[in-house]
């Protein structure tokens, strides 16, 4: 029963970062790591600090928010 609570504990933790890895553009098989202690906290840091692929499209463009039309 216990192996079971913890299968079920990684599924429903694996899955959402498997889907924040694959929108950040890493590999999605890199969530599985988020069930190793410390090696998880490394791999936050790196998802969190990396460019994310839309992050690097919208600074590497001109944006036109906030501007009224004629200007």
């Amino acid at each position: 029963m216990t192996v079971l609570f913890y299968v079920i504990g990684v599924i429903v933790f694996v899955i959402p970062f498997w889907k924040i890895f694959e929108k950040a553009g890493f590999n999605p098989v890199f969530s599985l790591v988020m069930v190793i202690p410390i090696v998880n906290l490394v791999a936050l840091y790196v998802l969190a600090f990396a460019d994310w692929p839309d992050r690097v499209t919208i600074v590497g463009t001109r944006s036109n928010i906030g501007r009224g039309a004629g200007r």
